[in-house]
């Protein structure tokens, strides 16, 4: 390796290394010397291509540097071992190196257990894991003492071989004695060469190489070891409640409008339509609707109106039945309390077994029901079947006869048939969770049917159309400002973390590894926001399940599309932050 008129000025008027021209031969330590701002370091970063600015030529360049700073740079929540094999995982030869060096008793230890010197000679066993052609070495004994300086270069001594080149920049005396040659630098030029007289021959020949290899689930085991600090719920709390948002609207668009169908379904006549008379055919080839025809039969006091099946008349919901129950055969039948009142002249339960003659047939009356009057606000109006409700607009002058509720079977045969232009129908599981059918039935009946429940959920989709749009406006609102806060954060946090990124390069670790370094710290980060929310969702959702029956329960693939698209998120905030520092030039790092 070869230098010939090697130039170096920072302002273009003062050069720190003047026509420096030299060269360094494969088997020998070398020495550099001089008063401080001599140009030690610049020697070094440029032998080291850490700094490729510089005038002169450079021959013979070394493929493979090892680098021994002043500052030892070994993560601190690792063992020795760890930091080791972090860069090379060749277990076989960490072990054999640290023996031969006689560190075997340090692998295992963390750094603060160590003392300055011991940690100096763990740095030059990380400097030989890339099997380097040069190693570089500035002031590795600036900060130890006598004895631990004489260790450290008897350290070096032992690592020289015929195959590799050793250069330490020193201000002490401590390497002298291991020196093949000593160079004084006095203002970037050579003011002296001392050379000793170390016989090449008495040095290795040859020395063992590290296989490089790099498991990557060592790695990662490594790295969550190093980036536990990032399960802390104090730098999750605002990703976990923006998550946990998104999950809940996930939740109400997939499954609110058809719970809040089905708790409806059990209070109100739900598979029932009020229809046009000319598309009742329609539905019933497409749907196999059941038909309700309007017969009905009138007296000169009151009206008898065909009773439907239990589920479709509206009579078996919300307390509907006022006294008695609903009739279990076709020889019985409901009245309304206006009937009771005013026909018979009873109270509600002294109706209940009695008598009714209609059409020369007899019908015992089973249940009383409340009388649906246009100007009473009763669940009457509200839950039973539209047929049984006032039919004008003009409700406030309607008068409403007292009413009996004779079965639809018995009524079909002895009543007579109102031609209406309106019909009643019930489609069997219309509005079933699984499989909702009023989507494809309004496709037919467009606005020419009327159904309380029906009216409800449409006003209730409404209204949480309303409430989601807005959550969707918030949420992506939250979730810029939740971007712009991360991407902040995590380019604030590798700024000042870029020595330790810098450090990472320096001892020869690829950048595609580092980038796998700090996206797993953000990735973890991430997965515990995910776990967190997701627990917080559940327990929303059986809490609610519990109280209101309501289950918004989601299905683990959608769980899993918003897993991802978190992790998608922070990796690519992650690759746009650490873009930049892994092509910097590593001395810019290190600075």
């Amino acid at each position: 390796m070869e230098f010939v008129n090697l130039q170096k000025s920072y302002n273009g008027k003062d050069f720190i290394l003047k026509n420096f021209s030299y060269n360094f031969e494969k088997g020998k330590i070398y020495v550099i010397k001089g008063i401080s701002g001599c140009g030690k370091t610049t020697l070094l970063n440029i032998m080291g291509g850490l700094d490729k600015n510089f005038d002169g030529s450079f021959k013979k360049s070394p493929e493979t540097i090892g680098f021994v700073t002043q500052n030892n740079m070994l993560f601190s929540n690792w063992t020795i071992y760890e930091n080791l094999s972090f860069i090379n995982s060749d277990d076989n030869y960490i072990k054999n190196i640290a023996k031969e060096l006689s560190v075997e008793n340090l692998l295992f230890k963390k750094p603060h257990q160590l003392s300055g010197g011991e940690r100096q000679r763990i740095c030059i066993i990380r400097a030989l894991m890339n099997s380097p052609e040069l190693i570089v070495a500035d002031e590795p004994a600036a900060s130890l003492d006598k004895k631990n300086a004489s260790l450290v270069a008897e350290l070096f001594y032992n690592i020289r071989t015929t195959e590799n080149i050793i250069v330490i920049a020193t201000h002490k005396d401590s390497f002298d004695c291991i020196a093949d040659e000593i160079l004084y630098l006095n203002y970037g030029m050579i003011a002296d060469v001392k050379k000793n007289k170390n016989s090449i021959e008495k040095h290795k020949s040859k020395s063992e190489k590290p296989i490089k290899q790099n498991n990557i689930f060592y790695d990662i085991k490594c790295l969550l070891k190093k980036n536990k600090s990032s399960f802390t719920p104090k730098r999750t709390v605002f990703t976990s409640i923006l998550i946990f948002f998104i999950l809940c609207i996930f939740s109400l668009y997939s499954n609110f409008e058809n719970e809040y169908a089905s708790i409806i379904a059990k209070n109100y006549p739900s598979d029932t339509l009020f229809v046009q008379t000319d598309i009742v055919q329609t539905l019933v080839d497409e749907f196999d609707a059941v038909v309700y025809h309007n017969y009905v039969i009138s007296e000169n006091d009151y009206d008898i109106l065909g009773l439907f099946e239990e589920k479709d008349s509206g009579f078996s919901y919300s307390n509907m039945i006022i006294n008695g129950s609903f009739p279990s055969n076709n020889n019985q039948v409901l009245v309304d309390e206006s009937f009771v009142k005013n026909i018979m002249g009873l109270d509600n339960k002294q109706a209940i077994g009695k008598e009714v003659t209609i059409k020369n047939n007899i019908f015992v009356i089973s249940g009383v029901v409340p009388t649906i009057s246009s100007n009473e606000k009763t669940n009457a109006l509200i839950n039973c079947n539209l047929y049984y409700q006032p039919k004008t607009e003009i409700k406030e002058e309607l008068n409403i006869k007292p009413r009996v509720y004779m079965p639809y079977s018995v009524i079909s045969e002895i009543g007579h048939l109102d031609n209406s232009a309106m019909t009643m129908i019930s489609i069997n599981g219309m509005y079933d969770s699984d499989n909702p059918k009023y989507i494809a039935v309004d496709k037919i009946i467009g606005e020419f049917a009327s159904s309380p429940w029906n009216s409800k959920i449409k006003k209730v989709s409404g209204i949480l159309d309303i409430i989601l749009n807005t959550l969707l406006i918030v949420i992506f609102i939250v979730s810029l400002i939740a971007l712009l806060f991360q991407k902040n954060e995590v380019s604030l946090n590798y700024y000042y973390r870029k020595k330790e990124i810098g450090a990472l390069r320096l001892f020869g670790v690829k950048n595609n590894r580092i980038y796998l370094f700090l996206l797993s710290e953000r990735l973890i980060s991430c997965v515990f926001s995910i776990c967190v929310a997701s627990l917080l969702f559940i327990l929303f959702c059986t809490v609610i399940y519990l109280i209101e029956h309501i289950y918004l329960f989601i299905s683990l693939i959608i769980f899993m599309f918003v897993g991802l698209l978190f992790i998608l998120y922070n990796t690519i905030i992650v690759l746009l932050a650490s873009r930049k520092l892994l092509s910097c030039e590593i001395i810019k790092l290190l600075q």
